[in-house]
């Protein structure tokens, strides 16, 4: 790889509390991730540390999740000065959730973020392909204008029924502060984004979608942990060659 000067590129995201083409899953060499532990947001979280690993055949750094001195969680893209790779950030709960609200406060412009990155937001126990429920915001590598920005996908329980159900939008912000959620009952799921910063779920709300009535019957019927991850689709380093941090503020989950 040429030689160039690594700029950042700061994303910050405030979170209370994804169609996917390269599923992020639970790996057995994520097994080593039980020896980075944090503390946040009153749950326990294990940091993935590990090579060529899923999704995507992607670097996981430990060092690219921490806790500052304010209690905000940063995840990061980075590359290496000595060996000119990217890492890739991710963590995923010690504890299974449930039916409930999983709401998230963001604040960044993720209309703009780079086409190669991908933001993950999600449940997940698997096996790959059901038990899932996403938020992901991503252009999956395509060119800047294209279309589609934000995915909310639900994958079944039983990973040999039908196949996941998902919306794909534009996201076009008219500022920097944006809510996104998802409520997870027994017949559907209710997903939401809205402008601004907000803890009701119609206020200023520019993009909704809920699973279809002849979904019901392979919804995710087991608790699931959480994940959060920053990640390069495909491996491809960010286009415009920028290092990429998230910032989450909080995380909250209220069971139903």
């Amino acid at each position: 790889m040429s030689n160039f000067n690594v700029t950042v590129q700061t994303i910050s995201i405030i979170i209370v509390l994804f169609f996917v083409p390269a599923m992020a899953r639970w790996n057995s060499s994520h097994a080593n991730s039980t020896q980075y532990v944090i503390n946040w947001s009153g749950y326990k979280w294990y940091i993935v540390h590990a090579q060529s690993s899923v999704p995507g055949s992607n670097h996981w750094n430990a060092s690219n999740v921490f806790v500052d001195a304010r209690g905000r969680l940063h995840l990061k893209i980075t590359r290496s000065v000595t060996i000119g790779e990217w890492d890739c950030a991710e963590l995923f709960s010690d504890s299974t959730f449930f039916y409930g609200t999983y709401r998230w406060k963001v604040q960044g412009r993720l209309d703009l973020l780079d086409p190669n990155v991908v933001l993950g937001l999600f449940s997940y126990s698997g096996p790959s392909g059901s038990n899932e429920i996403d938020i992901e915001v991503s252009k999956w590598g395509q060119p800047v204008h294209h279309p589609k920005h934000i995915y909310y996908t639900v994958y079944p329980g039983n990973g040999t029924a039908k196949q996941r159900v998902s919306l794909g939008a534009s996201l076009s912000l008219n500022g920097a502060y944006t809510t996104h959620w998802f409520t997870w009952t027994p017949p559907k799921v209710v997903f939401g984004s809205q402008h601004g910063f907000q803890n009701t779920p119609n206020k200023l709300k520019f993009l909704s979608y809920e699973t279809p009535s002849n979904f019901t019957e392979e919804m995710p019927k087991i608790a699931n942990r959480l994940h959060m991850n920053l990640w390069l689709y495909e491996s491809v380093p960010p286009a415009n060659r920028k290092e990429v941090e998230v910032i989450i503020h909080e995380f909250t989950y209220t069971p139903h």
